[in-house]
């Protein structure tokens, strides 16, 4: 299949081999991450005094959480919205950069 240019969408009938393509390739992400997160959790098991391992699962379960608060679905909304400005880019950059910091500051803090 020869690549073709971004501001060209798919022919109709190759969007489904696409579509089924993509969640593949997102299905095998997830599977790779969550299985690094339990080999790392294994390890950590066996090399860590009790305490210090119930330390790391505090800080892994927080790490988790605020990895899926900070987005709040700005990426995905830019993705969709059909025509975008640069006040939506800088807006959602803006919203972005400081929940980041403010979810590091927190975390700094705590």
């Amino acid at each position: 299949m020869a690549p073709r240019p971004p501001d060209q969408a798919p022919a109709p009938e190759h969007v489904g081999h696409h579509t089924r393509r993509g969640i593949s390739w997102n299905l095998a992400g997830a599977a790779v991450t969550n299985t690094l997160r339990l080999v790392t959790v294994v390890v950590l098991g066996r090399v860590l005094h009790p305490h210090d391992f119930g330390v790391v699962a505090a800080a892994v379960s927080v790490t988790y959480l605020i990895h899926h608060v900070r987005d709040l679905g700005l990426g995905p909304a830019l993705v969709q919205r059909a025509s975008l400005d640069r006040a939506h880019i800088a807006t959602a950059f803006a919203v972005s950069l400081y929940l980041g910091l403010g979810l590091g500051l927190a975390l700094v803090l705590v």
